[in-house]
């Protein structure tokens, strides 16, 4: 019997109308049509239940897929109420490829509802969770979500960094949806105007690609919108004619069609004003109102639909009920006061059962924060261990080059030598500083950069004097930042005092961090006899200029040199 109803089960699971009824859900899903998509979820999963199908994993995907419409939904406590239990049970029956878009979706939820240390958790176990089984597919979803948290938590840098990973997996993988929100959060996070319209028109491509004439009407007036704000209403004209192609693209029936049209003709009124054309913009205004009354008239079908099915059901249960109080009555012939007695008692009992399921909840709710406050100080000591222990893999690789240097016989190979350990003792002192301030994500400019200038005038050889003026703006970077400017710096001190000390006087350094809105500015300068082709050379032919070029790249900067009664570097 128990391998008949398996049987059963697994045959339901694969039923082609069930494939083709899921890849529908998938689909309203990816439109953000949540009230048809969460009409055809609980029917879909009502249906299983009656098959006995609620083991296989299709049944649970299904479940993922009706979290995500409540979050559209904005009924996040009910996503939660989806999620939680079904990343227990795709944990316990090591459904991986589910777990993971499980987390990487309660981060989403907690990032919606303001609690960022919850979402970044949940990314953190999802990144394990990609790592160790090669779930490479989930890379351009996890990268939206680590650039949203890294946006709305001021990480502008970050965010940048993850929108385009997401833009790049999304395309490698075929994700267009997480191609889509990539190019979205790369046009809000731009640094220029062109470079936001230019990521709007890639979403607007892709929008077509899939024919959502909705999602590629709205971006197109997204890019309008941008260009009236630039001061071109002639440009924002010429959009709106393709938004408005766009949106005729959609049939007339379409839930939000009038809602678009009435965006769009708002929009075109602003620009005719914005062009002194009074008339124009008043009768773009007139459509624009016209339009939004229609909007306002329309019937979600679908909608109602749900709401017709969830008052059958409710009827059903009713009578459903009332059998049941009738069979109870006409069984054991109790009269009517009996009947209410039962039902108080019934009443009291739900009650203190409620009581105790909430209390034992509370109970549980309780151990668990206790168990991830132990583990979440047993993380940050074994972090610090960690960069306690690097720091000093790190001291002990410099010395081994120091002694090395002192003890070679070959023409500069010493200074090589030198150069490479003070270059490594740069990459330490940021794990040395990680592990004094116990905070793992940020460096403090100003303490780095001093204990990095001291170490350069404590190896200064020949009793040359050595001054160095630090001005280091009050900043907190994270280590992808931080790394590259102490190498910059590190090449910079070593050719100062290598090819800078003056007979006349001491060598005088000045460096200088300034920030500037979304942008830091690093200037280096010296008082020696500057480079001698007027410029340090940032390229491959030496390798200090190739370690300096790499390491601008890699902070998608700008440098430039000269000499300016010495050696001046910029780096902005």
């Amino acid at each position: 019997l128990l391998l008949a109803t398996a049987g059963r089960a697994a045959a339901a699971c694969d039923e082609p109308g069930l494939r083709a009824a899921y890849e529908r859900l998938r689909a309203e899903v990816d439109a953000c049509r949540p009230v048809p998509a969460l009409s055809l979820a609980d029917s879909l999963l009502l249906a299983m239940e009656d098959r006995q199908a609620t083991d296989c994993e299709r049944y649970r995907w299904i479940h993922y897929e009706k979290g995500e419409t409540l979050e559209f939904l904005q009924r996040f406590e009910d996503a939660l109420a989806t999620y939680y239990p079904l990343a227990t049970a795709a944990e316990a029956d090591e459904q991986w490829a589910l777990l993971a878009e499980t987390h990487i979706s309660i981060a989403r939820t907690h990032e919606a509802i303001g609690r960022p240390a919850d979402c970044r958790r949940h990314l953190h176990l999802a990144r394990e969770l990609i790592g160790a089984h090669g779930l490479d597919t989930l890379l351009a979803r996890f990268a939206v979500r680590n650039a949203s948290y890294h946006r709305l938590y001021d990480q502008p840098d970050s965010a940048r960094y993850y929108a385009a990973l997401a833009i790049e997996y999304g395309r490698r993988f075929g994700v267009q949806r997480a191609e889509v929100d990539g190019h979205l959060l790369a046009g809000m996070l731009a640094l220029s105007d062109e470079a936001a319209i230019g990521h709007l028109r890639a979403a607007t491509r892709l929008f077509l690609d899939r024919g959502d004439y909705n999602g590629a009407a709205y971006q197109a007036h997204n890019i309008a919108r941008r260009y009236l704000q630039l001061g071109e209403p002639g440009r924002a004209h010429r959009q709106l004619d393709t938004a408005f192609l766009y949106a005729h693209g959609m049939p007339a029936d379409y839930p939000g069609y009038h809602g678009v049209l009435e965006t769009l003709y708002a929009l075109r009124s602003q620009a005719f004003e914005a062009e002194g054309l009074i008339d124009s913009a008043y009768a773009s205004l007139r459509h624009s109102i016209a339009a939004g009354a229609l909007a306002r008239t329309e019937v979600d079908q679908a909608l109602v639909s749900q709401q017709e099915i969830a008052f059958n059901i409710a009827k059903e249960q009713e009578k459903l009920a009332f059998e049941r109080q009738r069979a109870r009555n006409l069984r054991w012939g109790l009269a009517l006061v009996a009947a209410l007695l039962a039902v108080l008692a019934g009443v009291a009992l739900s009650n203190v059962r409620r009581k105790r399921y909430i209390a034992r909840q509370k109970d549980e709710l309780s151990a668990k924060n206790d168990e991830l406050s132990r583990s979440f100080e047993q993380q940050s000591l074994l972090l610090s261990e960690i960069h306690h222990r690097v720091k000093n893999n790190l001291q002990l690789v410099v010395s081994l080059f120091t002694l090395k240097g002192q003890k070679a016989t070959g023409d500069g190979l010493e200074q090589q030598l030198t150069d490479m350990a003070d270059k490594v003792y740069s990459i330490g002192l940021i794990h040395e500083q990680l592990y004094r301030a116990g905070a793992y994500e940020e460096v403090h400019l100003p303490t780095y950069f001093g204990e990095l200038a001291r170490h350069f005038q404590s190896i200064q050889r020949g009793g040359r004097p050595l001054a160095i003026a630090l001005d280091i703006a009050e900043l907190a970077l994270n280590l992808e930042t931080v790394m590259p400017l102490g190498i910059i710096c590190a090449e910079l001190f070593s050719n100062s005092m290598k090819y800078g000390c003056r007979p006349d006087g001491p060598l005088r350094i000045q460096l200088s961090v300034t920030a500037a809105g979304d942008q830091y500015r690093l200037c280096y300068r010296d008082n020696g006899p500057g480079y001698p082709d007027g410029a340090l050379l940032l390229d491959h032919d030496s390798l200090g200029g190739m370690l300096v070029y790499s390491m601008t790249r890699q902070l998608q900067g700008e440098a430039a040199t000269g000499n300016e009664d010495g050696a001046v570097f910029t780096l902005v």
